[in-house]
């Protein structure tokens, strides 16, 4: 997104350049305008004029924009450095040179430039709230996450309504997985924008209730999993943890139920199910809840891998025959499943049948095809070979869809189905 083009007075930008170019100006005209109506009144707007206007024609400030728009951005720092010594009072200089360097890297020099600034004695509020603000996102991109989150409650405490405090609250707290106060905040924010996403207040419950589970803590676990369903009915992740939930408290039967509501939710995501389904045959002296499921799968989505997992069911129990009719039936549906290839293969040469594994390999072979990408956002385009209920790029919940080919998510010895928020941990600096 950043690199992406503009023309702007018949020169080619960046996005990243008019983004910094349009938060420059907006510190200068909102600078001047804030100290407009206080001078007015009194005799001495053409003082406060005729100083704005040097400021604005500092030779050095505006060879530093023209720096930004070449994206030469140590030779802006460089220009706005010399703007900052000629003047100290130029406090978008010093704005504009704070952000420099944070896109740099350079977050220490950043940090400095913002406690300068804050420090200062009769500082206009609203710079000093930009600047509080500026500061936070220093230490979150600097990965100091709790003098971050103190910045942004500073911005906060002076200005309640300030809602992208709350969106970068609500982003830390996400990264660092503190799902508890990922959801007070949005609660927060909700009240101040008319928005509340259900869907990824579910997301939070559901990954207290994961937090729970881990530690063995089931009853906590279960409430967090069904608060994300009277949140929002159609989570499947909420879905499937409460089952795996039932399945080790020994209620198999009722995990199946539990999972049946994704057929009727989000039937494009049963595949999730099929892994987990495995860890069911050891519990059921009777498997035919589990075939039931499998064959209303196979039935309403025409889903070849429904009739995979259906037929590693049947060869799990011995009937060798069933597997290999369901085998055959999962290739009418989809023959380009690497998969279901491998599976028929097996059980033909378990079989010793030479003719048909010939047959079948040269099948194979004839819908060998390269391997894409698994999954891919429906919002910004990143591909992952692994689902995740957040994107890892633009950071949107629920947008991760099948793309291209379906993955490999029937192991019978685990479940292989188990899905991440976001597959990056950043933990940070908790200092």
């Amino acid at each position: 997104m950043w690199e992406q083009h503009f023309e702007f007075m018949n020169i080619k930008i960046t996005m990243y350049q008019l983004m910094l170019l349009v938060a420059i100006v907006s510190l200068i005209l909102g600078y001047f305008l804030a100290f407009l109506p206080k001078r007015a009144g009194r005799g001495d707007y053409p003082k406060q004029s005729v100083e704005k206007e040097r400021i604005i024609s500092n030779a050095a400030f505006m060879k530093g924009l023209n720096y930004i728009l070449s994206d030469k951005r140590d030779e802006a720092i460089e220009e706005f450095s010399r703007a900052v010594a000629q003047d100290t009072q130029t406090v978008e200089s010093y704005m504009a040179l704070g952000n420099l360097f944070r896109s740099k890297g350079e977050f220490e020099r950043a940090i400095r430039i913002r406690q300068s600034l804050i420090l200062r004695p009769h500082l206009d509020a609203k710079i000093k709230l930009q600047a509080l603000y500026d500061l936070g996102l220093d230490y979150r991109m600097a990965g100091l996450f709790d003098r971050a989150i103190k910045s942004f409650n500073d911005v906060l405490a002076e200005d309640s309504g300030h809602a992208e405090a709350y969106r970068q609250l609500v982003q830390i707290y996400e990264e660092t997985r503190d799902w508890k106060q990922a959801f007070q905040t949005w609660q927060k924010l909700a009240k101040l924008t008319g928005n509340e996403p259900k869907n990824v207040m579910a997301h939070y419950h559901v990954e207290m209730g994961k937090v729970h589970f881990e530690k063995g803590e089931l009853s906590p676990a279960r409430g967090a999993y069904k608060k994300a369903l009277s949140l929002d009915s159609s989570c499947v992740d909420a879905y499937l943890h409460l089952g795996d939930l039932l399945l080790k408290d020994k209620k198999p039967k009722k995990a199946i139920n539990v999972w049946r509501k994704i057929i009727e939710v989000a039937p494009e995501m049963t595949f999730l199910v099929f892994g987990r389904l495995a860890r069911v045959y050891s519990e059921l002296a009777d498997l035919k809840p589990v075939e039931d499921f499998l064959n209303e799968c196979a039935a309403k989505e025409k889903d070849p891998l429904a009739r995979l997992a259906l037929g590693r069911m049947f060869l799990e129990s011995g009937n060798q025959p069933r597997a290999l009719d369901e085998f055959r039936k999962a290739l009418e549906l989809d023959s380009g499943l690497l998969e279901i290839h491998r599976e028929l293969g097996l059980l033909l040469l378990s079989l010793e049948n030479a003719d048909e594994t010939l047959e079948a390999y040269r099948d194979l072979l004839d819908h060998l095809t390269p391997l894409g990408a698994d999954f891919q956002c429906a919002k910004c385009g990143f591909e992952s070979q692994k689902l995740m209920w957040r994107c890892l790029q633009c950071q949107e919940w629920d947008t991760m869809a099948l793309h291209r080919r379906k993955p490999v998510l029937l192991s019978l010895k685990k479940s292989d189905s188990e899905v991440v928020p976001n597959s990056e941990k950043n933990q940070g600096d908790r200092s």
